[in-house]
């Protein structure tokens, strides 16, 4: 618990506006998108890098657990406080501090909403090509400490790759740069891309260097209606012979289209699938590109084929995928998202098994992904009482697993929402790793002060 001595201190670190304490202020930062409730005891807002610095001071003076908060969309419950812990809250650092055109870099501060970079890039030929649902509403630092991708990973790949440096400060409150302000740094251990990812277990990230790109031309999105998700598949192999590249390529079951994109009123099929594509590049190259795809998506049985008719037509289709978790999880108490990559030759087979395993169970599900890269989630919702839920949402998600893995598939970590499924559902992680793993947050946090969740 902060004591009054440490409120003192933190007080003649931060000013009066800089600390929270009032039940309402800390009713506000209780939960994140998952749920979790755990009111802090204080709520911490540096402005600076010399402020987090001193704050992990004398956390780690004080043996304080603490957890790190952006924008507070994540699903894993990092941002809400541990018991009797700080919450440090990075929105008031969100200065773009730099817009480089010449350099093609930006340098910003991680409580820079994600979705303002490119906002303040429309003036410039640039823009930062990774594009997570939440940002909107999330941060950059809370993308880099996660690791979020988006859509358009498939053609951009991720964030990883916009990454050129980090300042990072870690237990007792040193400040760390690694990386730089070049398009390459290759000298010594590439530490940029061991603290992105990390959850804040490592250090806090105060500043980050971003690679930019040169915005395409033009875009356009189309959509069409398949039978079964094995047609849908062959129009991916298709595109990519035909060396169309989709910036975006996502792909839906009929339930999340029927609850989550209910705008669009395609009333769709029990088995059918919805195929969302963008395609960005030159103008004079995209309006041949875009024909080639409509012509794909008709030879391999597509149907309400739909290029959307402007703009503003498009940015509809996105926003709604954008909002899809949302929109199926809507106010229910309790959920499941499932994660994972499967090879692209074991998509059809996938939704065949998984259509097999969930169509006699009582649980809700919708499937949707990124069909270009493999990657896949699975919403879970189930009725009853809290322990018949936990059980069923358990129960199920083995065997969704079970299915993927038994594909080749890789699991990743759940995200619960509005209850903790324990570990029976964590991926099993590799003995050699884990050693590593808890090698490095030994050194870098002796005292096991950050992000205690993990």
């Amino acid at each position: 618990m902060v004591d009054q001595k440490l409120h003192k201190q933190f007080h003649q670190i931060l000013g009066p506006k800089g600390i929270l304490v009032a039940p309402q202020d800390l009713s506000h930062f209780s939960q994140d998108a998952s749920r979790i409730h755990s009111p802090p005891s204080v709520v911490l807002q540096p402005q600076t890098t010399s402020q987090v610095a001193k704050i992990i001071e004398l956390a780690h003076e004080h043996r304080l657990p603490i957890s790190i908060r952006g924008g507070g969309t994540g699903l894993d419950g990092d941002a809400v406080a541990p018991r009797d812990g700080l919450l440090v809250s990075l929105k008031k650092m969100n200065r773009i501090k730099e817009i480089s055109p010449e350099n093609t870099v930006a340098v910003v501060q991680p409580g820079v909403m994600t979705a303002r970079i490119n906002d303040q890039l429309r003036s410039s030929d640039l823009f930062y090509p990774i594009d997570p649902a939440s940002q909107g509403q999330g941060t950059i630092g809370g993308d880099v400490a996660t690791g979020a991708h988006g859509l358009r990973t498939a053609k951009y790949g991720s964030i990883y790759n916009y990454l050129l440096g980090l300042e990072v400060v870690t237990p007792p409150g040193e400040v760390i740069r690694c990386g730089a302000k070049t398009l390459k740094c290759a000298t010594g251990y590439h530490l940029t891309d061991l603290f992105a990812g990390s959850r804040g277990q490592f250090g806090v990230i105060t500043e980050i260097v971003l690679k930019l790109l040169p915005r395409p031309q033009a875009r356009a999105s189309l959509m069409a209606t398949f039978h079964e998700a094995a047609q849908a598949h062959r129009v991916r192999e298709v595109l990519m012979r035909e060396n169309i590249w989709p910036s975006r390529l996502e792909l839906l079951d009929s339930s999340a289209v029927e609850r989550g994109l209910s705008d669009l009123k395609l009333d769709l099929w029990p088995n059918q699938v919805l195929l969302l594509a963008e395609l960005d590049g030159s103008k004079s190259l995209l309006k041949d590109d875009v024909e080639m795809a409509v012509k794909i998506l008709a030879q391999e049985g597509g149907g309400r084929i739909q290029p959307a008719e402007d703009e503003r037509q498009a940015e509809l289709w996105w926003r709604l995928r954008g909002s899809l978790l949302s929109a199926l999880v809507g106010e229910t108490d309790m959920a499941l998202l499932l994660t994972f990559i499967l090879p692209g030759s074991k998509t059809a087979l996938f939704f065949e098994k998984l259509s097999s395993i969930c169509g006699t169970d009582p649980i809700t599900h919708y499937i949707y992904g990124h069909l270009a890269e493999g990657r896949w989630h699975a919403v879970l919702l189930a009725k009853g009482g809290e322990s018949a839920r936990t059980r069923d949402l358990t129960r199920l998600a083995r065997n969704i697993h079970k299915t993927a893995g038994s594909l080749g598939g890789r699991i990743l970590r759940p995200h619960a929402i509005g209850f903790d499924p324990g570990k029976s559902l964590q991926p099993s992680r590799d003995g050699g790793q884990e050693r590593l793993w808890s090698a490095l947050k030994s050194r870098f946090d002796p005292r096991g002060i950050l992000n205690p969740h993990e």
